[in-house]
């Protein structure tokens, strides 16, 4: 069983990406409202919806992730590719603790 409470307490402030370092950021509402996230390549933050279950926003935070690891490895994953592998990312239990980037 995947505890989600406990990988939404342990998602980075930030993470390291190929050579850059993402900022994980928060926010109360997007422009477009059922936007849960997204991936700032520009400013290097994945910025994640609060007031979602612990499910999503680790869910979210996972895609947000992949996003970024295909931008700064030029994959060019597609949204079907990317929400594929955000599936599989929840069953690593100790997926933060081997990413983390500080």
């Amino acid at each position: 069983m995947i505890k989600y409470k406990s990988l939404k307490k342990n998602i980075p402030t930030h993470i390291k990406v190929g050579n850059n370092e993402y900022e994980v950021l928060y926010t109360d509402d997007f422009k477009d409202r059922a936007t849960a996230g997204e991936a700032r390549f520009d400013v290097n933050q994945i910025v994640i919806k609060n007031g979602m279950s612990a499910k999503e926003s680790v869910h979210t935070y996972f895609h947000e992730f992949i996003h970024a690891v295909s931008e700064e490895y030029d994959a060019r994953l597609t949204e079907t590719q990317v929400l594929q592998l955000e599936k599989s990312f929840a069953n690593f239990k100790n997926f933060f603790h081997n990413l983390e980037g500080k």
